[in-house]
């Protein structure tokens, strides 16, 4: 179960409960406290979840750069062999630097790519949590609202 469901069943546990006079909820408090209590020992894992995507983004950034050597070590590989082997010196040189160049366009732009990416997770990841514990926030203090509201009622 994860915990959007607990919070799910949260309200319905409060919505799903009798209702009292002027629409006052009579709530059964042990299911509301096994709900919170299961979402409290889930949420580390929201928040687990968030921090792999953000150990993604670092493994897809390490990646990109190894994948940026790799062509560059081949750009230069490429470039000594045209220069040992071709018998027009200017013409391999000229052929090495633009190799050099291309790989160094690619690598940025796989770089570029990568950050965006990774950045792009990472607020995905903090806009999830934000927003779980945005609702569970809302949720408690409807449960707060609604258990204060009872207990006035019960007063004389």
């Amino acid at each position: 179960m994860r915990v959007q469901d607990a919070l799910d069943q949260l309200e319905a546990a409060i919505l799903d409960s009798p209702r009292l006079f002027w629409s006052r909820t009579l709530i059964e408090e042990d299911s509301i406290l096994e709900q919170l209590d299961f979402i409290r020992l889930n949420m580390p894992t929201a928040l687990e979840e968030a921090e792999e995507l953000l150990r993604q983004r670092d493994r897809i950034l390490a990646q990109a750069d190894r994948y940026a050597q790799e062509i560059v070590a081949m750009a230069q590989r490429k470039a000594e062999q045209l220069l040992n082997e071709s018998t027009i010196l200017r013409q391999a040189q000229a052929q090495a630097e633009q190799l050099l160049r291309q790989a160094y366009q690619q690598s940025e732009e796989l770089r570029r790519q990568s950050l965006q990416e990774s950045e792009r997770l990472h607020q995905e990841a903090h806009h999830y949590v934000d927003q779980v514990l945005q609702d569970l926030e809302l949720r408690l203090l409807e449960s707060l609202r609604v258990i204060r509201n009872g207990r006035q009622n019960l007063q004389p």
